[in-house]
């Protein structure tokens, strides 16, 4: 299983992106920076693969924003214990595994792949430093 590590295709115009879901976060972000996205929450411990994200509990700060890792994924193909591969999405006959694959530890099914939403990423980021002589 630990090959299904691999990049499928970026759409830059629709701003998704294709991947097996074995690739890390650190592998995703390298890559989606290189077109001007991010994915919408991208985990801060770099080994946390997107399969994980998804049927765990992917949070990160822009969570305020994007929910959960699981709620920028559109589409996944999940492997299924009697070894089906089923591909789910919240509009097809496979709705209930996709909606039911957040927080299920693996339990449902394993994900192999997943299409996710981008979001376009900024050249820099600006940070401001206030310095407090006092808690109160």
């Amino acid at each position: 299983m630990s090959e299904f590590n691999h990049l499928l295709s970026t759409d830059k115009q629709e701003k998704l992106l294709d991947t097996e879901a074995l690739i890390t976060f650190e592998q995703l972000v390298s890559h989606t920076l290189k077109h001007g996205f991010l994915p919408t929450v991208a985990p801060e411990l770099k080994h946390i693969t997107l399969a994980g994200a998804t049927a765990g509990i992917g949070i990160e700060s822009s969570c305020f924003r994007y929910g959960f890792v699981h709620d920028g994924v559109l589409e996944v193909d999940v492997l299924l214990p009697d070894g089906r591969i089923l591909t789910c999405r919240e509009n097809n006959e496979y709705a209930d595994l996709f909606y039911g694959m957040a927080n299920s530890y693996g339990t449902l099914g394993y994900v192999l792949r997943a299409k996710i939403k981008l979001i376009p990423s900024k050249s820099f980021v600006q940070i401001d430093n206030h310095r407090y002589d006092s808690v109160l």
